[in-house]
């Protein structure tokens, strides 16, 4: 029963924001250099993975001393948090001491990566990565409390997590490893924005300012529709800029998730049990894209 309860803690199914970033940057750098260290790639994935593993269940003990979670009636496998903490399962500061020690087994990998490549750009990377997955909910900064959320998030599992796994396989830097970046980190940050629909009276109520409890959810689904269309227009642009290859254009092929996550949202972002159809197709739409796109650069 307890080793049900830590699994539920996790909430490993979100791993796939790691997962997707990674290989996109991986791909980049077999596009720009032809080569592959298995190694460290490995390292940056495990690493990676700990320290998002550290970052949901810090979250979740955070969430739980604002009672956001706890107020929460809206709860799926999308929000809501974990639960544990709330049903009793596990003791909120074991909660906290295995989420800090997921980060710290993560740094010491990203560490020897570090060393191993002298690489500073990775160190920053690394640094400001760990900070923001402790400081998302964390005290005394609580970023995701401030408006932040949903930036830290688009920024840490897209561009910093991408160019990280790109600085791992090759020093250099190229536009299409940055421009690759970019619609990982924006999808990532569209699930997020519409798993926060179901959260809207919870957040509000304990003073969560997310980008839905800023803008309203009216306005928020505006800005999420733009959100998930924006990819399939950029990915066509970087190929015919010649910075993409055409292969890239395989990831155009999750469009019909984004139509399906488009429809549900626009007629039910209201409705907190009808939108989680939304929550599940943006989910399934971050990780196909991005799969896609690695794929077509392992191709190109």
């Amino acid at each position: 029963m307890k080793l049900k309860a830590w699994l539920k803690a996790l909430r490993a199914h979100f791993l796939t924001a790691t997962v997707a970033p990674i290989l996109v940057g991986t791909g980049a750098a077999w596009y720009a250099t032809g080569s592959f260290d298995l190694l460290g790639f490995f390292l940056a994935l495990v690493g990676g993975m700990l320290i998002h593993l550290g970052a949901n269940m810090s979250d979740d003990y955070f969430d739980s001393l604002s009672e956001t979670d706890a107020l929460n009636a809206s709860i799926s496998a999308y929000s809501g948090g974990s639960r544990v903490i709330q049903e009793g399962l596990i003791p909120a500061r074991q909660i906290l001491v295995a989420a800090l020690g997921c980060m710290v087994a993560g740094s010491l990998m990203g560490i020897y990566l570090v060393v191993k490549l002298q690489s500073i750009p990775l160190l920053v990377i690394g640094t400001l990565g760990v900070f923001c997955a402790y400081f998302y909910t964390g005290t005394p900064l609580r970023l995701g409390y401030r408006g932040l959320a949903e930036i830290i998030c688009g920024i840490g599992f897209g561009p910093m997590m991408a160019l990280g796994a790109y600085f791992v396989q090759t020093p250099g830097l190229t536009a299409t490893a940055v421009a690759a970046s970019i619609p990982v980190g924006l999808l990532l940050a569209m699930v997020l924005v519409i798993n926060e629909f179901p959260d809207f009276d919870s957040d509000g109520a304990v003073g969560k300012r997310t980008i839905v409890v800023i803008l309203g959810k009216s306005r928020a689904v505006r800005m999420y529709h733009v959100g998930i269309l924006i990819p399939f227009i950029w990915v066509p642009g970087f190929v015919i800029a010649g910075i993409f290859p055409a292969w890239s254009l395989l990831a155009l092929a999750s469009l019909p998730l984004a139509v399906k996550a488009f429809l549900v949202s626009r007629a039910h972002f209201q409705d907190s049990a009808k939108i989680l159809g939304a929550n599940m197709s943006t989910f399934f739409l971050h990780l196909s894209f991005n799969l896609l796109l690695s794929l077509g650069f392992l191709l190109g």
